[in-house]
């Protein structure tokens, strides 16, 4: 019977007319306006992406964002910032290879002609040098998305002087979107430049760390573990303040998981701000 079946899907396909190849569309296909054909939008990214083992979240993220379905769905190519750290190079050492690195990108862009271009950012310094790339797109004519990383941005901002948080600001208001990783991130970079166009992007999860995490033949009690810092300036940067936000919330849809909060300025303080005491441990 399987022969049979398989026999009348062979002659079904050979009288069938052929499709014409160009009909076909790969996902994420979308129709030139020049050309009128289909092609997959093209996306240049721009940030380091060192050598593995990749240990900052925007190494983390750039390597993350190449082997997604979304680069699959896209002609995403990758203009590499990175640069080994040399604390003890000279100013004008500095200025020139970044003046290199801009030159080369400007050809990037003319080469390639992407429809977006996507930068990842942290602050300080960082930040200077990735919104002069930003910068550099944004006059040749091309839409950017300014993803900021950084849970120290704000005290970056607030710490710069007058000239450089104008910049700043000019940075933000000018991108496309400016990408963040929070609900929380978003209020405070509108709370810098109101105008800015935000939109929330976490910090995502590879493949195989997806699978590590469902390993198991039942379903395992969540635990969550917290690392904070150990200091008052950056309890908030780290994150802690969001979490005791949503704990009470998470506690009742996740009646079976576990919290620990370690590495706390005041662990006493932080158990009396929480109800559910049995399932929090704060260190």
């Amino acid at each position: 019977m399987e022969w049979l079946v398989q026999g009348i899907c062979l002659i079904v396909g050979f009288c069938s007319p052929l499709r014409p190849a160009r009909s076909w569309r790969w996902q994420g296909e979308e129709l030139s306006p020049q050309s009128g054909r289909a092609v997959l939008p093209k996306v240049l990214l721009v940030g380091p992406l060192p050598a593995p083992p990749h240990k900052g979240g925007v190494e983390k993220g750039v390597d993350l964002l190449l082997h997604t379905d979304l680069a699959d769905q896209t002609r995403m190519t990758l203009f590499n910032t990175f640069r080994s750290p040399e604390p003890g190079r000279p100013l004008w050492e500095r200025v020139a290879y970044q003046t290199r690195m801009l030159h080369r990108f400007y050809r990037t862009l003319k080469d390639q002609e992407p429809d977006i271009v996507h930068v990842k950012t942290s602050s300080g310094v960082n930040f200077l040098q990735n919104s002069l790339y930003a910068c550099v797109a944004r006059l040749s004519g091309f839409p950017v998305a300014l993803q900021i990383h950084s849970g120290r941005f704000e005290t970056f901002y607030s710490g710069s002087s007058a000239l450089l948080r104008a910049w700043i600001r000019h940075s933000l208001r000018r991108a496309d979107r400016v990408l963040v990783l929070s609900r929380s991130w978003a209020e405070r970079i509108r709370r810098i430049v109101p105008s800015a166009k935000t939109r929330v992007v976490p910090n995502g999860l590879s493949q195989d760390e997806i699978a590590r995490l469902s390993m198991g033949p039942s379903r395992r009690p969540g635990q969550v573990f917290f690392l904070g810092a150990g200091r008052e300036d950056l309890k908030r940067d780290k994150g802690l303040q969001d979490i005791l936000a949503i704990l009470p919330e998470a506690l009742r849809r996740h009646p079976a998981s576990r919290w620990i909060l370690a590495g706390l300025v005041d662990a006493e303080a932080t158990s009396a701000e929480i109800a559910e005491e049995a399932r929090v441990r704060c260190l």
